[in-house]
């Protein structure tokens, strides 16, 4: 089971699994500390032998995706027809998660 979406914080995150409140982290670079909380939790989630998923999509998720052997699939989120991403383009480049 997929826990801890809207738990933030590496602690939060943490005592939540050790609990027994699921079978795998939902981490997020933008909610859990930036990159660096994130890959934290990674480390966290391979020592216990369980997978991570990151929240959502970015730039950010992408960097730590790429360096976590233990994941599995990358989630673009509010996507379908008539559905645009409810969050304000925030990136000078144009950068866009959408299937277009």
């Amino acid at each position: 089971m997929l826990v801890a979406e809207h738990v933030r914080g590496i602690e939060a995150k943490a005592a939540f699994i050790l609990g027994g409140g699921g079978d795998m982290i939902h981490a997020d670079p933008e909610y859990d500390m930036g990159i660096t909380g994130a890959m934290k939790l990674v480390a966290f989630s391979q020592a216990l032998g369980i997978d991570l998923q990151f929240h959502a999509s970015g730039p950010a998720h992408r960097v730590v995706m790429a360096a976590t052997p233990n994941t599995h699939f990358y989630e673009m989120a509010l996507i379908g027809p008539g559905m645009p991403n409810a969050v304000p383009p925030v990136y000078a480049d144009g950068y866009s998660d959408q299937p277009e």
